[in-house]
């Protein structure tokens, strides 16, 4: 069976519905504050923002300027409606619309598998300022292989594995931008429990990675997955796991 395009994916659903899926973590802005510690008068850029829910957590526990860019015209106007303390910009990540060595910091989180990487974080190097880090957050391959809404759907995990790149990928990107100093760190989260609230959501295929099984496949993977979850003695912990990268542009 053939599923969709990996180029359409949920970045395509209405802003609200991107919003409940992509979340509002509190636990994953503090973690990229803790790496990036921007402080008073710096200026931060969150590339690929989406509806803005992070980003406008961000300027709001931080209090440093925050910009917030994405090519997606809905996404945007949804943004500017729900907060007027971020400037948002509808621009592509791939010529970001700012001078030189404009920004202390930028962010990019759950968004490089919706655009051409290489061309992006060289932007992205060319708009920090010397000494200024970049955090991108991104799923790999292998966390997505341990993902209880993909488990007992094999076609969905590939589809979403040729979405995100490898960490080594993403390291590569970095340096071969001329980001000197890359480190990173495992980011878990725990999202919720696996209970009957959550499985008619799953029902519901809130992903494009779903809906682009058959039904037949999809009904079978649905039976799986209520099978494990009855065997259970306990409703399980549902995690959200990422890699945060951190890249470091060389001081002049």
């Amino acid at each position: 069976m053939r599923l969709l395009n990996p180029k359409h994916h949920l970045e395509q659903l209405p802003p609200e519905e991107y919003c409940r899926l992509r979340g509002r973590s509190e636990a994953l802005c503090r973690k990229l504050m803790d790496l990036l510690h921007p402080k008073a008068g710096d200026v931060l850029l969150d590339v690929g923002c989406g509806p803005g829910e992070l980003t406008s957590l961000i300027a709001s526990s931080t209090g440093v300027t925050v910009i917030g860019v994405d090519s997606d015209e809905g996404r945007i106007a949804h943004a500017v409606q729900h907060d007027s303390t971020v400037r948002w910009i509808n621009a592509d990540a791939t010529a970001l619309p700012f001078e030189p060595a404009t920004f202390e910091a930028v962010v990019m989180t759950l968004a490089i598998q919706r655009m051409n990487g290489k061309r992006a974080i060289g932007e992205i190097h060319r708009v920090l300022r010397p000494g200024g880090r970049f955090a991108l957050a991104s799923p790999t391959p292998e966390q997505l292989q341990r993902r209880l809404d993909l488990a007992f759907f094999p076609r969905a995990i590939r589809f979403e594995m040729a979405r995100f790149p490898s960490d080594a990928r993403i390291r590569t990107l970095l340096r071969d931008a001329g980001f000197g100093s890359i480190t990173q760190e495992v980011f878990v989260e725990s999202t919720g429990v696996a209970d009957s609230q959550w499985l008619e959501w799953i029902k519901q295929r809130p992903y494009s990675s779903l809906r682009g099984l058959s039904p037949e496949v999809f009904r079978a993977g649905i039976r799986e997955l209520e099978e494990y979850l009855n065997r259970l003695p306990s409703e399980p912990v549902l995690r959200n796991e990422l890699v945060v990268f951190i890249g470091c542009k060389t001081a002049a």
